[in-house]
């Protein structure tokens, strides 16, 4: 009913224009419930959507949109849905897909993160990504804080910000206890997502749960491989490997960029491809709470370390006296005679 409601139903097939305008009007909706947001014309992730419905064929039939809707992005229609319900009785719907504010930092438009790629991912990405649990929510004695950045992502590290660097990533990213995304877009325009539900290490293990997710999104949106045990991250070895390496597979994972985050080797495709990465973004889902709680504990860290650098450990020796001692100058107090 939805797919005839938004087509001229006297078209037999669908065309690529067809398809991205449905798929976009689609969004659009979404926004009109959501919050005041403009596509940008054309945007990645409604091109991708529409190469991942209409593959390589010139056009589709409305039963193989909506198979592919009900495989692919089973809540797309959800927007609509809620924008005619107020329309027709003044109230807003409750249902299954609720978009999460968007985030104040990709405000400037500057971001890799737009508001259809929220829309998209609010749709297909595990609950753990989008439903925040009590524990990540501010106490209610503390000041309030703006819902937009209460409720929503938060940008953890921006590498037009902070470099392509891995030690960079590492202090922006690591310490954060809640679940992940990682966003890379290449120098072709590709964009691929890395959701990963456990925090970050740098380990000779792999690691992940089972709601990490490896995504395309651009050029064609697809989801590359959903497992467990997804995540290699090893910054420096001498006898293992090196760099972030995604896959459950320890022969052959999906993806492996080096310890620059210059270049990624692309091995889902039929040939690996080798690219440069232009840009990467990693974006905390945890709430204001588990921003304040990497904040504490990374200031509980650099205490640590400056508490250690104060205590001299067993065997370090000022220079003047361990010359003394050389010469056989007794310089301990509790060695001398005449004490």
């Amino acid at each position: 009913m939805y797919f005839d409601l938004l087509n001229d139903n006297s078209q037999k097939s669908l065309d690529k224009t067809a398809v991205s305008s449905l798929i976009q009007s689609c969004c659009q909706y979404q926004i009109c419930v959501e919050q005041e947001k403009d596509i940008k014309e054309n945007d990645l992730v409604i091109e991708g959507l529409t190469a991942s419905c209409i593959a390589t064929k010139n056009s589709i039939s409305k039963q193989e949109f909506i198979q592919w809707v009900q495989e692919t992005c089973p809540l797309i229609f959800s927007g609509f849905q809620s924008w005619l319900h107020y329309t027709f009785t003044g109230k807003i719907l409750k249902n299954n897909l609720e978009i999460l504010p968007f985030p104040f930092e990709s405000q400037s438009n500057t971001k890799i993160l737009s508001f259809p790629l929220l829309w998209l991912l609010c749709s297909i990405l595990p609950s753990c990504y989008l439903k925040l649990e009590n524990k990540y929510k501010v106490k209610d004695n503390e000041d309030a804080v703006d819902d937009s950045v209460k409720y929503t992502w938060n940008l953890l590290y921006e590498s037009n910000e902070h470099g392509l660097s891995l030690n960079r990533f590492k202090n922006k990213v690591m310490s954060y206890k809640s679940p992940t995304l990682m966003f890379i877009q290449l120098e072709d325009g590709r964009l691929l997502l890395i959701a990963v539900d456990q925090p970050w290490k740098d380990s000779a293990e792999r690691y992940g749960g089972p709601y990490c997710n490896l995504i395309e999104i651009y050029p064609t949106m697809q989801i590359i491989e959903a497992d467990a045990n997804m995540i290699y991250l090893k910054e420096s070895s001498r006898a293992i490997l090196t760099g972030l390496i995604i896959g459950s597979s320890s022969t052959k994972p999906k993806v492996i960029i080096d310890t620059d985050l210059s270049t990624v080797k692309l091995n889902y495709k039929p040939v690996p491809e080798d690219h440069a990465i232009e840009k990467m973004e990693v974006w905390g889902c945890g709430g204001v709470e588990a921003i304040a709680s990497q904040t504490d504990l990374k200031k509980w860290e650099k205490k640590e370390v400056e508490k250690r650098r104060k205590v001299k450990l067993p065997g370090q020796w000022d220079t003047d006296k361990t010359i003394l001692e050389m010469g056989g100058v007794t310089v301990s107090h509790n060695q001398r005679a005449d004490i």
